[in-house]
């Protein structure tokens, strides 16, 4: 029992996690230190990071800026090129350091309706945050030019007009991410093969009420993938290969499935999760208004899943339950599996029908 009790415990812990990833800090701390221009460069450290020192507030007006991370919102009336352009040129002004790197961007507008290439120019940031912009509708190729290869935070949310056509191109330059966001973008397709020279990219958050599809191997090429959660969507059906990922069996990979209303545990391929190449728990949170909706767990599906890798374990919400019908027999019955199959309360690591 205690043995039970102890990996019941790990457990929860680990879907804590995955749901901590689903708020919007991602729970992720800023190691913020400024920079007070005593050497050349800016330096990285995996644990702590050296940013340059806040403008001053004249220059950034309307904007603010607190421990290197710089804001902006809708309600501040600012344009981005004027703010852009004031710090680009305070940068090429201060000859202390040759690259200014700041912590954060969060940018919320009304009024943009594009991004054009080289849109933050000198800008350099730890973290790009796009909070809202409801008007937003191209970002050029080139947007992001100057600090997509040093950015490892990338949030896009609340952009119903945006074209997302050539964002994955846009989004592949960002080599050294490592944490990706994406929610609400008008995202309603997400093609074959989209991620590629992503290699540092460990956190991936989708979440939009329009996206139906996802192609072949999406996920592939991300090798240090370890969290993957697809949220609030329109997803219908879990492909054999949607949610194929480079093969590394030493690595563990969480998967959330939650509030997708159309999802149920049998619109899974057969295959769908006998190719997962890693270890892998797979939590699956039901919407609140539909408990039921995970109340039958294919046996041709799931059963594969858990027994293609000793890994691999099953997470289900508490606001929903497993039914006494006899297609989840071969779960009730079998006590190895079932051990295998956790909620996401204390103790109740056992299906009651």
């Amino acid at each position: 029992m205690a043995k039970q009790q102890k990996q019941q415990f790990l457990i929860t812990i680990a879907l804590v996690a995955i749901l901590c990833m689903c708020q919007q800090s991602w729970c992720q701390e800023q190691h913020v230190e400024p920079h007070h221009g005593t050497g050349s460069h800016v330096k990285r450290h995996p644990h702590k990071v050296h940013y340059t020192v806040c403008p001053d507030e004249a220059i950034l007006k309307p904007c603010l800026c607190r421990r290197s991370i710089i804001t902006c919102d809708e309600e501040m009336d600012f344009k981005l090129a004027a703010i852009v352009d004031a710090i680009s040129a305070m940068a090429n002004n201060d000859s202390t350091v040759s690259v200014k790197l700041f912590a954060r961007l969060d940018i919320a507008f009304s009024t943009e309706t594009d991004l054009p290439d080289n849109a933050f120019k000198e800008i350099v940031a730890d973290g790009i945050w796009i909070m809202a912009a409801p008007n937003l509708k191209t970002i050029a190729p080139n947007a992001f030019q100057g600090t997509d290869n040093l950015t490892r935070s990338l949030d896009l949310r609340n952009c119903p007009q945006l074209d997302t056509a050539g964002l994955f191109d846009i989004i592949n330059k960002f080599v050294q991410l490592n944490r990706l966001s994406l929610m609400n973008i008008n995202l309603e397709t997400i093609p074959g093969q989209a991620f590629k020279s992503l290699d540092r990219l460990i956190g991936l958050h989708i979440a939009d009420a329009k996206l139906k599809s996802i192609g072949d191997k999406a996920f592939v090429g991300l090798p240090a993938l370890r969290q993957l959660n697809l949220m609030d969507t329109q997803l219908s059906l879990i492909g054999k290969d949607m949610l194929a990922f480079s093969l590394n069996y030493d690595q563990k990979m969480n998967v959330l499935l939650k509030n997708n209303p159309l999802l149920n545990g049998s619109t899974f391929d057969p295959e769908a999760l006998v190719q997962l190449g890693r270890p892998t728990l797979l939590a699956l949170i039901a919407v609140d208004h539909n408990p039921r909706q995970f109340k039958v767990l294919a046996e041709q599906v799931f059963k594969p899943f858990l027994m293609s890798n000793a890994g691999n374990q099953l997470i289900m919400s508490s606001n929903g339950y497993l039914c006494p019908d006899k297609r989840n027999e071969w779960l009730v019955k079998d006590r190895k599996l079932n051990r295998r199959l956790f909620y996401d309360q204390p103790y109740k690591h056992t299906v009651q029908c």
